[in-house]
């Protein structure tokens, strides 16, 4: 029974990632039309670390999205997210919880720090 769920599992991870020459092409192509950089915000001790996405085409006015992870995540499960929106013409930024993560970039608070009680506070 094991070796079934095993091979239904493989099967299901195969399937549904496929790596194509053409999905390169065509995600490369869409990745081409949006930029990115590191932007980082400091307050006090803390650094907010986090990447910009925009249209590489821009006239007036943008929307903004802000893109916040979960607990124990990083803004790089944001990434795709806010790429989808800078295609669609938003200005996105993905960044990390200071003390959100074990791989967050962020600095000044530690994962024990971090919690849903804190105070609400301004940058």
């Amino acid at each position: 029974m094991s070796v079934l769920v095993a091979l239904i599992s493989l099967l299901i991870i195969a399937c549904s990632n496929p790596n194509t020459a053409e999905s390169k092409t065509e995600n490369s192509n869409r990745a081409s039309k949006i930029t990115s950089q590191v932007w980082q915000i400091k307050n006090g001790k803390e650094t907010i670390y986090g990447h910009i996405y925009q249209p590489k085409k821009t006239h007036g006015k943008m929307k903004v999205a802000i893109l916040s992870h979960g607990f124990g995540e990083s803004e790089e499960q944001m990434k795709p997210y806010a790429q989808n929106l800078a295609r669609r013409g938003y200005f996105a930024y993905a960044y990390d919880f200071p003390g959100g993560s074990l791989s967050g970039r962020s600095k000044g608070r530690d994962m024990t720090q971090m919690s849903i009680l804190l105070k609400k506070r301004t940058f």
